[in-house]
């Protein structure tokens, strides 16, 4: 596998070469010829006839330049209206998944308010169980989160009033008695 992985890589770098040789080629013919046909038209017509030819290159030109703007013009719309339509269908898939939840929600509870009004004792304990334990999970994460600010409030407060690794062995003497008017 890995042999014919390896030729297929020496083919495609010998494609891209011989397109690359083959682009060069074709810029190369297309100078020359515009050279030829100036010096035809500079033999034919002259110096005159050189300039209308140029003039009408120039123009040529303009055109194809104004028209490869517009090729790259309806390229950024086509990229940007695409996106604009992806936005949309995510917007849409978004929605309609929240509106797939919120159904089920509502199917949980209408299905558990028909638990509670029909009597059943055994769904009314499952439902009154689950409602406990989500009371003391909930309970128990305020708990743990106020213990946490607890401990980090003490903490900045114990690191703001701690002077353990201040080093005042540099403090010139008598540096609150110095006249910083004169300065």
């Amino acid at each position: 596998m890995s042999n014919q992985n390896n030729d297929l890589q020496h083919e495609i770098i010998a494609l891209q070469t011989s397109n690359r040789w083959a682009t060069l080629g074709i810029v190369v013919v297309c100078i020359l010829a515009a050279a030829l046909l100036t010096w035809a038209i500079d033999n034919y017509f002259g110096a005159d006839g050189v300039r209308v030819f140029l003039i009408a290159a120039g123009i040529v030109a303009i055109v194809g330049i104004i028209y490869l703007l517009s090729i790259g013009v309806s390229a950024i719309y086509g990229r940007q209206a695409m996106a604009h339509h992806n936005n949309i269908l995510e917007g849409m898939v978004a929605f309609q998944r929240a509106d797939d939840y919120g159904e089920v929600a509502r199917s949980v509870a209408n299905n558990m308010g028909g638990v509670l009004r029909s009597g059943n004792s055994l769904d009314g304990r499952i439902v009154t169980l689950a409602n406990q334990l989500a009371r003391q999970q909930t309970q128990a994460m305020l708990t743990a989160e106020r213990s946490n600010q607890r401990q980090l409030t003490a903490d900045a407060q114990r690191d703001w009033y701690s002077v353990t690794g201040a080093q005042f062995d540099d403090v010139p003497a008598g540096w609150d008695q110095s006249d910083w008017s004169a300065q």
